[in-house]
């Protein structure tokens, strides 16, 4: 990237990118690979998307899987912000489990939302189920209630529920008290108050 590329950015940002731009010179790899993606996300945060996607687009898996596949999260969702879903798909998909645990979770959870607006819920739920615990237990818990949800709405309640109250409040709170809040709801339907008032 040089200084025309830089056009439109304020000094900080291109101040920035400069001095990331003299590590990336440097010639260590993983230092390198870290250096683009943070020339991508300074490029993202003042809107010039074009320049970042070519930035991360430039980060192999080979020079740093974890890295690349943070480049990958990032890319996909600038691609699903410009409502590019295929594009955003297949960047999601290209992150594997080895690459980075975390980003592998987050990257099918976020495949999962957007098949689920898709109107795909199979291949939401599918999404969501390749989120194991050991990836990242808050990631996890979403998917798990995404699950719990999407059963409990296509007529699946007694299944939906039973997923939704296997979610541990010391993995996710937030999610947890949602949790709680629905599992009370549908106690007090139920006619159930008093172990609606424990929820």
């Amino acid at each position: 990237m040089n200084i025309n590329d830089m056009e439109g950015l304020d000094e900080e940002t291109q101040k920035k990118i400069e001095d990331l731009q003299k590590v990336v010179c440097k010639g260590d790899v993983k230092e390198s690979t870290r250096a683009k993606l943070d020339i991508g996300i300074a490029l993202a945060q003042n809107n010039d998307i074009k320049n970042a996607l070519s930035v991360w687009s430039s980060i192999k898996r080979a020079d740093d899987p974890n890295t690349y596949a943070y480049a990958k999260l990032n890319m996909g969702i600038a691609l699903l912000q410009r409502n590019n879903v295929k594009g955003a798909l297949s960047e999601w998909n290209n992150i594997e489990r080895a690459d980075n645990p975390n980003a592998y979770a987050q990257a099918q959870l976020n495949i999962g939302v957007a098949l689920e607006r898709e109107g795909d819920s199979k291949g939401a739920l599918l999404s969501w189920s390749n989120i194991s615990h050991a990836d990242d237990s808050e990631i996890y818990s979403q998917a798990q209630f995404n699950i719990g949800i999407e059963l409990y709405k296509n007529n699946t309640k007694e299944k939906g529920l039973s997923v939704l109250k296997d979610i541990k409040s010391l993995d996710n709170s937030k999610v947890y008290a949602k949790v709680q809040y629905i599992v009370g709801l549908e106690l007090k339907a139920e006619g159930n108050f008093e172990r609606a008032l424990k929820s």
